[in-house]
């Protein structure tokens, strides 16, 4: 689940379920964005090296670990552009 500034719950799905080639789509009020899924990895909770800037246009998911208390799994995405229509 997610939940926005607003307090309204998404479901997207349960993250430890998203698997590398996967697709999330991000809607906004300006359109739908495809990402698909590059890295899925369990880090260290300290680790925030998945957080750096990039050059690409990626979504970071970061949670918690069931049973796991210093661990986060982290999935990245990177932004797919194949046919998609932006509006262009």
């Amino acid at each position: 689940y997610i939940m926005n500034k607003n307090d309204k719950i998404f479901k997207i799905i349960e993250i430890k379920n998203i698997k590398v080639g996967s697709e999330i789509f991000y809607q906004t009020k300006y359109g739908v964005k495809r990402y698909t899924v590059e890295t899925k990895k369990v880090i260290d909770e300290t680790d925030f090296s998945y957080l750096k800037s990039t050059e690409d246009n990626r979504i970071t998911l970061i949670t918690c670990v069931a049973g796991k208390k210093d661990k986060r799994l982290c999935i990245q995405a990177i932004e797919n552009y194949e046919n998609m229509d932006y509006g262009q």
